[in-house]
């Protein structure tokens, strides 16, 4: 869809015995669409000034949608009974339908966010219905976030906010959209991406200077024209039709600020490019009623132009040049005209193009009575009836206005009312799939959760069966270890006693030979109440004496540590020859501290009594 400025509108109409009657014409970007039912086919590209055409504009807009979905097919994944149901609902013209089928292709997974909210903001404005078609565009807006990739379908999501923002004569909010979408062109344009759509960079400096007219501040608002002009013929490929279309907006624009001389000068650059325009049709290009158009459209600006600098005469052949026919039922046109005839002091004339204007829509089309229509339409009709002197008339018209503006208060509240019901609807709707969606993640975290605990308890209990296993083993390992130590410890001990009697011996040595017959014979280390003064007398000596034996012939250990070695050693065999339980071989032991005994067999044995028993079993079975 060609992006043209803010406030102007461009009608491309043809009668029933026009070829572009009988198929669709794409010029420039713009489809034609012949309507068969009616006298004239129109497009209406813009909708901001020409309302008139609301019902027009929804069917195009509607081709629209089937032509995105159609060219998002990727993006948007449009099957093809998709595109037959959406051919169905742009010919019915029906908003609550439309909306519907919106809704079924988000559900369906084939339209989503931003297309749809977009769409659905498309429906709205095409409606009337300001405060959701507004709603909607922003949440489109919004849900573009950075990086952004789709800068075209960014770039025209919020032209039509900020458009949709100047409807709704929120100037502020309008220009702060617009001036941010300008200054993200600007900045892409500087990296040298093409990426921002350059007819939108220009349309968007155009609309900012709207604003900036509105806010009185006409020396920006000039500066801005002419950069979104410059902007537009600045690259390669612009369109003679979107650089006419802007300076004629701006020639509107400049008059109605009284700025003649600007007026003047957009509407030379005007001539310029509807100058070219004519070439391109003598050379085959088919647009012959845009060029009908604006042949009619710059003579009526040049009459104004001419009216407004005093020359009355010259203004009057200039708008006597204009050459009449269908193009002048063009609202744009008529608007035109009606300015001049005002301003010329041509009521009854002026009033004739108003009631030409109104029979383009009728008011059993329109969807409400508006301030918009009262401002535009209304308030001039009884300017114009003043002026013409037909005062019952005029009063009549001022009693339709006040009339009009309780009515349109009226239904302004109940549209506030129902549009502020929807956008709460809507509001409830995503909190509800936001919880869902939060419900869904919590279930889905906690048996991941699970899940992961899960792996990670097998992976644990598989460590450790393996640990116990490669332990188990090292445990036998070091049980025959232990079986050989002892039995050549036992060797080794009956050897030093053989020896040791038949070899003089010192009186240390006698008494520690001595002490290991006590040991053997009479096992004394059984007794846990065993003291060392009792174990001396039992030797026929002194706690000291034996001490100072034990240390020079027992490798330099205490008399505890000397006792403590026999005690387990013979609670190990007890473990390997008996079946008693484990409490009683520590009491047969000589040891009465449970925790002593384990500590002891841990630091000798290097395993636990239980898996020292179930070793030497396993052993014994071999």
């Amino acid at each position: 869809m060609t992006k043209l400025k803010s406030h102007d509108a461009l009608l491309l109409l043809c009668t029933e015995k026009d070829a572009l009657h009988t198929e669709n014409l794409k010029i420039n970007g713009l489809i034609i669409v012949p309507d068969v039912e009616n006298e004239y086919s129109c497009l209406v590209i813009h909708q901001k000034k020409d309302r008139v055409m609301r019902r027009l504009m929804f069917t195009i807009a509607m081709l629209g949608l089937l032509t995105a979905c159609t060219d998002k097919k990727e993006q948007i994944g449009v099957r093809g009974e998709t595109i037959d149901l959406l051919r169905e609902v742009c010919t019915t013209q029906q908003v609550d339908h439309t909306l519907q089928v919106i809704d079924s292709l988000e559900q369906a997974g084939d339209m989503q966010p931003p297309v749809s909210d977009y769409w659905r903001g498309v429906v709205y404005d095409m409606g009337w219905r300001y405060r959701l078609a507004a709603y909607y565009y922003q949440r489109a807006f919004d849900t573009y976030l950075e990086p952004i990739t789709d800068w075209p379908g960014y770039a025209e999501t919020g032209y039509r906010l900020a458009c949709m923002k100047w409807n709704m004569q929120d100037y502020d909010k309008g220009l702060q959209i617009a001036t941010r979408l300008v200054a993200q062109a600007d900045s892409l344009e500087k990296k040298g991406t093409k990426a921002f759509p350059r007819t939108y960079h220009a349309f968007l400096f155009s609309l900012i200077s709207d604003f900036q007219i509105h806010l009185q501040q006409y020396d920006e608002a000039k500066r801005n024209c002419q950069r979104a002009f410059d902007i537009l013929t600045g690259g390669k490929g612009s369109d003679v039709v979107d650089r006419l279309t802007m300076c004629a907006g701006n020639v509107n624009v400049f008059l109605e600020i009284d700025d003649i001389d600007a007026a003047e000068t957009w509407l030379e650059r005007a001539e310029t490019e509807y100058n070219e325009l004519e070439q391109q049709l003598s050379s085959g290009r088919n647009i012959a009623p845009i060029v009908s158009e604006y042949r009619q459209r710059l003579s009526l600006l040049r009459a104004c132009i001419l009216q407004a600098q005093g020359k009355t005469d010259e203004a009057a052949s200039a708008y006597v040049s204009v050459p009449d026919g269908d193009i002048m039922r063009l609202p744009a046109n008529l608007e035109a005209s009606v300015r001049y005839l005002m301003t010329a002091g041509r009521y009854d004339e002026a009033l004739t193009y108003m009631n030409r204007i109104d029979t383009l829509s009728p008011a059993s089309e329109r969807p409400r009575m508006t301030f918009d229509i009262i401002r535009d339409r209304m308030v001039p009709r009884y300017k114009a009836l003043l002026k013409a002197g037909h005062n019952a008339e005029a009063i009549a018209t001022a009693t339709d206005i006040c009339q009009a503006i309780d009515s349109a208060m009226a239904v302004q509240k109940l549209s506030d009312a129902a549009e502020l019901s929807v956008i709460y609807e809507t509001q409830q709707k995503d909190l509800a799939l936001e919880r869902k969606e939060n419900s869904e993640h919590i279930h889905l975290i906690i048996i991941s959760g699970l899940v992961l605990l899960l792996i990670i308890s097998a992976i644990v209990m598989c460590n450790i069966i393996i640990t116990k296993r490669r332990l188990h083993e090292k445990n036998i390992e070091l049980f025959e270890t232990i079986q050989l130590m002892a039995d050549k410890e036992e060797k080794a001990q009956e050897k030093i006693l053989s020896i040791t009697a038949m070899e003089p011996q010192t009186p240390i040595q006698k008494l520690y030979l001595q002490l290991i017959e006590l040991m053997c014979s009479k096992q004394p280390y059984t007794d846990s109440e065993l003291t060392r003064e009792n174990l001396a007398q039992m030797l026929g000596t002194n706690s000291r004496y034996l001490a100072d034996a034990i240390r020079e012939c027992a490798g330099g250990i205490s008399l505890g540590e000397y006792l403590d070695n026999w005690r387990i050693r013979h609670a190990a065999r007890m473990l390997t020859e008996t079946d008693e339980p484990i409490g009683l071989v520590i009491n047969m032991s000589g040891l009465s501290s449970r925790s002593h005994f384990n500590a002891l067999f841990r630091e000798h044995y290097k395993m636990t009594p239980t898996e020292y028993r179930r070793i030497a079993k396993e052993n014994s079975q071999k």
